[in-house]
């Protein structure tokens, strides 16, 4: 299931399983939002120029529900995630 993803209550798009979002920013104080339902996680962070953040998208589990956890990751853990997710079209 796909969660909503926000930066400073503008939408960015929608993540889910095995995907990913990017998109560019100004240096600036950033909240991200992840919605699904009722629950909700989030992160913040000082944007700066130049630099690449990695943000995965985990789950919360719940008694009864299951709700969106989003994880900072660093520079090496970032790059492997995102290249396990590419298509080999080799």
């Amino acid at each position: 299931m796909k969660n909503t993803v926000y930066q400073n209550q503008d939408l960015i798009g929608r993540l889910g399983p095995l995907n990913y979002l990017h998109w560019q920013t100004k240096p600036c104080s950033v909240e991200i939002l992840s919605t699904q339902w009722y629950y909700k996680s989030k992160i913040n962070l000082e944007a700066t120029a130049g630099h690449t953040y990695y943000l995965k998208q985990g789950v919360i589990n719940g008694s009864f529900f299951h709700g969106p956890k989003i994880i900072l990751l660093n520079n090496s853990k970032g790059q492997n995630y995102i290249n396990k997710l590419k298509i080999d079209i080799n």
